[in-house]
């Protein structure tokens, strides 16, 4: 019996989604004109899809992972049919539908990209970790069953993530990730509760330091020129300070419309349900850094615009964040969640008191709050020693 080909065939239907992307499949051949599609789930737009390669372009994202993801699909596909055939078995097209069905049951990491893919519970920012979080299990192991996932299993990874280059909040972050799809899949009946690998296994966290602007640091941010060619930069530096009047995540800051501002009493608050937490924020801007917030948003208001600041991704920020840094002669590594930092340190220095702070910063535990107290204390005990210690 001559062996089945394999081919990738991308919008085979001619129908594209509302977001104008059509679905990869992968065709199996069988001598005598037979042939069927199986669905990889896998959506690009057409302009992305290499026909002569039968690959996706570097244009899309993550193309390597979902490349690698395809070849190694049609690989499992072949094994599935020779192993089939060394058993003696006769074998069909047909029968690949129960090649679908087995990796359901057994492929954890088809179910983890499904996830990371189909989701709708997450945030988009988690939805990128999820996706970085499969592309290290992809690096550590190519073939990952729900039974391989055990204590030595996590404990092998971490030691991975670690030997990579990455810090120990780093791996810890992405190991809350794998925890949370392990817990899913349990949750759907593919993992026995009662082997449950993390039972004993514990993440690891370390104190992180956290970057924060004074304020004569941010007075130099604020007096920034720009030339025309630099407007880029003077919208990246605008939705910076923003960030800082307002404690406001990337989230939030990028999805904030006119909506959003309510005045009452003839004062401007921002009203939103955040995208990180869920929860809902009210924020009197009128109050704070002297209503500068206030005079930002005017300055960006347009007609013909939803968002006030949704021109750039926050990779291009943080790395447009780094040339303002250096315009202004800052020398730290100024990212835009600093100014997160920046505003809780600077209320906390004005004797604002820890509940207030977190309030505006939509904080969930007030002891996600304190860690800005033991960074000014530090700080605080720095400036000292240079002051009165004698070396």
């Amino acid at each position: 019996m001559q062996k089945l080909v394999y081919s990738l065939v991308f919008n085979r239907k001619g129908q594209l989604s509302k977001d104008g992307k059509g679905i990869i499949s992968v065709c199996a051949y069988q001598k005598g004109g037979k042939r069927k599609y199986f669905s990889t789930e896998i959506k690009v737009k057409p302009e992305q899809w290499d026909k002569k390669r039968q690959q996706i372009k570097p244009s899309a994202p993550n193309y390597m992972e979902r490349n690698e993801y395809l070849k190694g699909l049609i690989s499992k596909m072949e094994k599935f049919e020779l192993d089939r055939i060394a058993e003696g078995e006769t074998m069909s097209i047909e029968r690949l539908s129960q090649f679908f069905e087995t990796q359901e049951e057994t492929d954890f990491l088809n179910f983890f990209r499904k996830q990371a893919e189909t989701n709708k519970t997450i945030t988009e920012n988690t939805r990128r970790v999820y996706k970085s979080t499969l592309k290290h299990l992809q690096g550590f192991s190519q073939t990952i069953s729900f039974d391989d996932i055990n204590y030595k299993f996590i404990h092998d990874f971490e030691n991975y993530l670690l030997s990579n280059g990455l810090n120990t909040n780093s791996t810890g972050k992405y190991l809350k990730i794998l925890k949370a799809v392990v817990n899913t899949a349990i949750n759907y009946g593919y993992m026995d509760l009662n082997k449950y690998p993390f039972r004993n296994f514990k993440i690891k966290s370390q104190a992180s330091t956290r970057t924060f602007l004074t304020p004569e640091e941010i007075e130099r941010i604020e007096n920034l020129k720009f030339e025309p060619k630099q407007n880029n930069l003077q919208r990246v530096r605008d939705m910076y300070l923003f960030a800082v009047y307002s404690g406001l995540r990337f989230s939030d800051i990028i999805r904030l419309q006119p909506s959003n501002i309510e005045e009452m009493e003839g004062k401007k608050w921002i009203v939103l349900n955040m995208e990180k937490t869920k929860e809902p924020l009210r924020l009197p801007i009128y109050l704070l850094f002297d209503g500068k917030p206030i005079s930002l948003l005017e300055k960006y208001t347009d007609k013909n615009r939803r968002f006030y600041f949704d021109d750039f991704t926050n990779q291009f920020v943080n790395r447009e964040l780094k040339e303002i840094a250096k315009m202004a002669e800052i020398d730290k590594l100024v990212t835009f969640h600093t100014a997160r930092h920046t505003t809780a340190t600077y209320l906390l220095y004005k004797g604002v008191s820890m509940a207030v702070v977190q309030k505006i910063l939509g904080h969930t535990k007030i002891s996600t709050t304190q860690i800005y107290a033991k960074v000014m204390d530090k700080t605080t005990e720095n400036e000292l020693e240079k002051v009165f210690v004698t070396k």
